[in-house]
């Protein structure tokens, strides 16, 4: 329980999945105790920068943005398989930024009306 009360920062941050990789890469010690709220820290850090993103960039540059996010997260992914970062290149919020971008994408594509004229009984 101590050691748990000790690393709550990284709860209260939300960087659980930092902290996960900072104690077992960097200091070789047992990880934090509830590396179950790793998911919740990325979708938190990626609410953090949207909102940005989507005040710098037009509508119809943001899904360039998007894709370049995509990109770069399946390229940090292969760079953690490559160096054997063993969980972490799925934990690490750089890592999983895809999957919300994809969702950002299509939110951008349906705010476009673009889904709308790609599906084939639309007119």
């Amino acid at each position: 329980m101590e050691a748990l009360l000790s690393k709550q920062r990284f709860i209260w941050l939300h960087s659980v999945n930092f902290g996960m990789f900072f104690y077992r890469v960097i200091f070789h010690q047992a990880t934090i105790g509830v590396p179950h709220f790793w998911s919740l820290a990325v979708e938190e850090h990626f609410y953090l920068v949207w909102p940005f993103l989507v005040y710098l960039f037009s509508l119809k540059s943001l899904w360039k943005v998007c894709l370049l996010i995509i990109g770069l997260a399946f390229l940090a992914r292969c760079v953690g398989v490559y160096l054997g970062l063993h969980p972490f290149y799925f934990t690490l919020t750089f890592c999983r930024f895809d999957a919300l971008a994809i969702k950002a994408l299509l939110a951008t594509f349906a705010h476009e009306n673009t889904l709308v004229k790609l599906l084939p009984y639309a007119k």
